[in-house]
């Protein structure tokens, strides 16, 4: 696995991530709803900034990761999950069933950054995958009441 592939997938998986919960803001029924999917998608936007800093960073530093965790596979399969997810959504998919692919995508890759943050060997880098855990996690929250009102 090529560390820098890695960080570059990961950015472009937040980057759609974004986008789908862009898209979806405009679909629900309420103003707090809506608020809520606009911060996520800022939320998702600013996980790809720290992912393309900590590319920078790792690329300074040799032997990160103590064995390969994250597929880049895995990765290109939640890209793609993202872009069908787009595309349903421009054919009037129903909000909630997107919103629940999301919180699928989240929880899965909740865990791979949890993951990472366990396998990986330098101190901020850990720091950031945490991080992107703990963002995970309150989205799973977030979405799941979401889901639960409507």
């Amino acid at each position: 696995m090529s560390i820098p592939l890695l960080f570059d997938l990961g950015a472009e998986f937040e980057l759609k991530l974004s986008a789908c919960y862009a898209k979806l803001e405009f679909s629900v029924k309420t103003d707090s709803d809506a608020a809520i999917l606009r911060q996520i998608a800022q939320d998702e936007l600013n996980h790809s900034s720290v992912l393309r800093s900590g590319k920078v960073y790792a690329l300074r530093l040799p032997d990160l990761f103590g064995k390969e965790l994250i597929q880049v596979a895995d990765i290109k399969a939640g890209i793609g999950l993202l872009e069908a997810l787009l595309l349903d959504l421009d054919k009037g998919e129903n909000p909630i069933s997107g919103l629940r692919r999301l919180l699928a995508l989240e929880k899965r890759f909740e865990q791979v950054h949890l993951d990472t943050a366990v396998e990986i060997k330098d101190a901020s880098l850990q720091k950031l995958f945490r991080h992107l855990s703990g963002e995970d996690q309150r989205h799973i929250q977030l979405l799941t009441e979401m889901i639960a009102r409507s």
